[in-house]
């Protein structure tokens, strides 16, 4: 466990990638709480959000979200979601289509 006493700074952040990235940037871990929530009546959901803590000196190394190449870790698959999700939907063919000419 850290000294808490030598945070700096405190992050909250609600993506579990976003959040390792930060502790590979050498923010430490603080907190995993489950937030709960509702948008409509009788429906609910739960998610959680991540308290990360600055020990060194200021400023603190931030991460940015978007367009960062920077892997969240090694064990973490090296991957964009978006992409892979693109690459899902729309397969690759081995073969590619023959072109088929019709003679009257």
């Amino acid at each position: 466990m850290s000294d808490l006493s030598k945070v700096k700074e405190i992050n909250v952040v609600d993506d579990l990638a976003y959040a390792n990235k930060h502790l590979v940037n050498g923010w430490i871990l603080i907190a995993v709480n489950s937030v709960s929530g509702s948008d409509k009546p009788g429906s609910s959901s739960v998610s959680n959000e991540y308290v990360l803590g600055w020990q060194d000196a200021l400023p603190a190394k931030h991460v940015a979200k978007e367009n960062d190449d920077t892997a969240a870790s090694k064990y973490a698959p090296q991957y964009d979601d978006y992409v892979a999700e693109k690459k899902l939907a729309k397969p690759k063919l081995k073969n590619k289509p023959k072109t088929i000419t019709i003679i009257d």
